[in-house]
């Protein structure tokens, strides 16, 4: 995992640990630790163990009813101390130094205040890539997988020989790098409005080792005219702009809102990218987009007014998630 701002510099201020009586010990490992919840962290006195650490951390995030509260504190104590689970579970007496416990506290912190685990690491695994994430990007959610799925098993499917692929609205440049890592002979364009996304996804092509194979450019998708694409992919805001409002903490706070709104009746997008994908497409193309849960029939009107045929995919939880087409 990679910890992109190391803010070890900032006073870490209390971070608000309730107070109770926790005279029940719980196991981490083969040793019997107490979560020290009877006072605020102090960081100048006393720095805790990984174990204590651990447990400390996932009561705390349960009495303030956050998701996934041990997942959420064993990613961060790891990361902080530089360890595995193996190492959690086994060597739960392990210090933690003064330096790392002020960055933990800092972690703490940012996780009460809603900022999603991800953020506060700036990295997300997807489609099994270590990918950057920052502020200027949607962070890459599970749900999107099912647009690689789509893309690639097309591809695959037809026997394509050297696709091309555009992802607009790229972000993270997730999609595009996970697409380019199945498919070792295809080849891609990322667009993107924002500069600052433009650099993440770059850079994300860079580590990935598939720069060669890939490039970003900055521009509004409206603006776009050039190319002839196999494949055209694109994540594009969906959200209608009075829910964004109504999104959990995690979402509404800390994902861009320039990668959520879709307009008032959250369409916005669908309606320019079906006006332009002609122009990017090869003679037989596959363009698929992914969609919020109740937005499969309103996109396929739109196709068909334009006199398009489309399809609907679900996600792994059943809900319509892609609207697929050839062209």
């Amino acid at each position: 995992m990679t910890i992109l701002s190391d803010e070890t510099d900032r006073s870490c201020a209390p971070i608000g640990l309730f107070s109770c009586n926790l005279s029940k010990k719980a196991s981490v490992g083969s040793a019997m630790l107490a979560p020290r919840l009877s006072s605020p962290l102090s960081i100048a006195n006393e720095p805790l163990s990984i174990g204590e650490a651990f447990l400390t951390l996932e009561a705390l995030f349960q009495h303030h009813q956050l998701d996934d509260p041990r997942e959420s504190a064993r990613i961060l104590v790891c990361a902080v101390a530089g360890c595995n689970s193996a190492v959690l579970m086994t060597t739960p007496t392990k210090a933690i130094p003064e330096k790392s416990w002020k960055l933990l506290c800092d972690f703490a912190r940012r996780r009460l205040e809603r900022e999603p685990i991800s953020r506060i690491l700036g990295c997300r695994e997807f489609w099994g890539l270590d990918l950057k994430i920052s502020r200027a990007v949607l962070d890459p959610r599970a749900d999107t997988e099912t647009l690689v799925e789509t893309c690639v098993n097309w591809i695959r499917e037809r026997g394509l020989k050297n696709p091309n692929i555009l992802d607009v609205g790229t972000g993270s440049g997730a999609v595009l790098c996970a697409v380019l890592s199945e498919i070792p002979d295809a080849k891609g364009l990322g667009i993107d409005i924002s500069a600052e996304a433009c650099a993440v996804a770059q850079n994300n092509l860079y580590d990935l080792g598939l720069s060669e194979r890939a490039s970003i450019s900055c521009i509004d998708m409206a603006s776009f005219r050039e190319g002839e694409f196999d494949v055209i992919l694109s994540n594009p805001p969906y959200i209608r702009s009075s829910e964004i409002k109504h999104l959990d903490p995690e979402v509404r706070s800390y994902d861009p809102h320039l990668a959520l709104d879709g307009g008032p009746d959250g369409l916005r997008f669908y309606r320019i990218l079906v006006s332009k994908y002609r122009q990017w497409k090869n003679p037989y193309s596959l363009c698929a987009v992914e969609i919020g849960q109740d937005q499969g029939s309103a996109v396929k009107e739109i196709l068909r007014e334009v006199g398009v045929r489309a399809n609907v995919k679900v996600d792994l939880a059943g809900r319509d998630r892609i609207v697929c087409w050839e062209c």
